[in-house]
């Protein structure tokens, strides 16, 4: 909601909790905010190519690549903070050729981190 309030561009914003999706939407009424909210599991919805994925607290890096790549056209970027277990995450996902992570510390957290990933685009195509 942060990034529609700060005009990002064309926002979706999913989640499958109710209370949550009511809530956003009432912020995005009081700021005039314009937002879409999706109360849906993102593995059920159709995807669609977005510029930037983006996702808090949603699982460990292996899952979180296979939830976001279906949104990932070639030029996505995909910013996902991580906690101090990152390392960990990043060891048990599976590697893939043609995905691009960078690691930028968080300036919230000094022990988080903002992994900045490129190439989930390419990702079926060799697997």
């Amino acid at each position: 909601m942060v990034l529609a309030i700060m005009g990002a561009g064309e926002v979706h914003l999913i989640d499958s909790n109710a209370r949550k999706c009511r809530f956003l939407q009432s912020v995005a009424r009081a700021t005039r905010t314009p937002a879409h909210v999706h109360h849906a599991r993102i593995e059920a919805l159709d995807p669609w190519p977005a510029d930037v994925v983006t996702a808090r607290a949603l699982a460990p890096v292996a899952p979180l690549i296979d939830y976001a790549q279906p949104f990932f056209a070639e030029h996505t970027v995909g910013l996902f903070p991580k906690g101090q277990d990152v390392e960990r995450e990043l060891t048990d996902a599976p590697t893939y050729r043609s995905i691009a992570v960078q690691r930028v510390p968080s300036v919230s957290s000094e022990r988080g981190t903002i992994l900045v990933v490129r190439g989930l685009s390419h990702l079926r195509s060799e697997t």
